[in-house]
């Protein structure tokens, strides 16, 4: 088995190849948009992948103010998507977690993606399909061991 090139051709390669499937990441969040913005769907990203956190590990995680995260969580708790409670560890601190609603969300999304990827795995010879799924589980047990995992 050749090993990996390090002229970087292989990052090109898939990064052009992958551009598919962030398109149907893409498709099916923008399927959601009439109803939960984009942000929105990355702090509900954020919140299943990290469990009940604060405010200022939303906002670390999403790249924002702590002050842009605090009106976010607001927006999200008043649209019922997550509940803002009290931290136990700090009483000055406020923790978010998803509601059922929330979830829901989320869930909704995965199914949407998974909708868009089957209708082009549907078409796809079963030995490169197999191909696909052993590489991008490859891929993805490759990104979490280096750190690169979004969760």
């Amino acid at each position: 088995m050749p090993g990996p090139r390090d002229d970087g051709q292989d990052a090109v390669d898939l990064e052009i190849a992958l551009r598919h499937l962030v398109d149907a990441a893409l498709g099916a969040a923008e399927e959601l948009e009439d109803r939960v913005a984009p942000a929105h769907l990355r702090a509900l990203q954020v919140l299943a992948t990290t469990g009940p956190a604060q405010v200022s590990t939303l906002a670390g995680a999403t790249g924002m103010l702590p002050s842009t995260a605090s009106r976010l969580s607001d927006r999200l708790a008043a649209a019922g998507l997550v509940e803002r409670g009290a931290s136990p560890t700090n009483r000055r601190a406020t923790l978010l977690s998803l509601t059922p609603a929330g979830r829901e969300v989320l869930a909704e999304l995965a199914d949407l993606r998974a909708r868009h990827l089957q209708r082009v795995l549907a078409t796809m010879d079963p030995d490169d399909r197999d191909a696909l799924l052993r590489g991008a589980r490859a891929y993805a047990a490759a990104a979490e061991g280096a750190g690169t995992g979004r969760g």
